[in-house]
């Protein structure tokens, strides 16, 4: 249980981090910064100013704030030949949900598209296990962005 919950952190700090390079706008070529040396290490107290942040700026009625993948599903991307990282996209599912497509990425920084590829991530809530510092407080959360 307790790898489980670190594994869930691991991802979520991953998560967090590469969306908010993703937001960065392209302001720079980052394909040529692509080291597969980053070790994408975060406090807790930092990924939980990053979550915290997320959920107080959700819409009224929204609930995702996460989702877990299972580590089968990401051993299989990562198992492949030649997987040097993991690349997500966002993406809207048949009901129009949000969801994450996690793919592979070769040493040349291109997606490994006619390999494994996982989504159907268990959404959080309602399979977030317990409260903690990465998915609670919304309202003290957004009280702190309104200052």
């Amino acid at each position: 249980m307790k790898a489980t919950k670190i594994t869930l952190i691991i991802l979520s700090a991953l998560l967090i981090s590469v969306t908010m390079w993703a937001l960065n706008d392209g302001e720079e070529d980052r394909s040529q910064m692509v080291t597969f040396e980053d070790t994408h290490v975060v406090s807790l107290e930092e990924a939980a100013e990053f979550t915290a942040r997320y959920r107080a700026q959700m819409d009224e009625g929204e609930t995702k704030i996460g989702g877990m993948f299972a580590r089968s599903a990401i051993d299989r991307i990562m198992n492949q030949d030649g997987v040097m990282g993991l690349r997500y996209y966002h993406g809207l599912n048949a009901e129009g949900e949000n969801v994450i497509v996690l793919v592979g990425v070769d040493k040349e920084n291109r997606d490994m598209l006619h390999g494994e590829l996982a989504e159907m991530a268990l959404p959080c809530p309602p399979f977030c296990f317990d409260e903690n510092e990465l998915n609670s407080n919304v309202s003290m959360a957004k009280a702190q962005l309104n200052q």
